[in-house]
């Protein structure tokens, strides 16, 4: 219906207070695709997301207050405006 999605596990977009936990997202071979892909979000929360080594965690366009914690990967992250940045 929609193609590929631009990201191995969540694609959103056009959000607000979007709240994910406990997440695990696996590939069956590489991809170079982020493991999420936010897209106009705000007030997003990740805790504890373990996504694909190979690629990027996180893609962010025009999001704000996005944060990021205690996830295996990456360190802590919290962001208050985002134009356009890779994790």
């Amino acid at each position: 219906m929609f193609g590929p999605l631009p990201a191995t596990g969540i694609f959103a977009r056009h959000v607000r207070d979007l709240s994910v936990s406990d997440f695990n997202a696996a590939v069956q071979s590489k991809d170079a695709r982020p493991g999420i892909w936010l897209n106009d979000v705000a007030d997003a929360d990740f805790f504890r997301v373990k996504l694909p080594p190979e690629a990027p965690a996180f893609k962010l366009h025009a999001c704000s207050r996005f944060r990021s914690f205690d996830s295996p990967q990456h360190d802590d992250v919290k962001l208050e405006e985002v134009q356009e940045k890779t994790l």
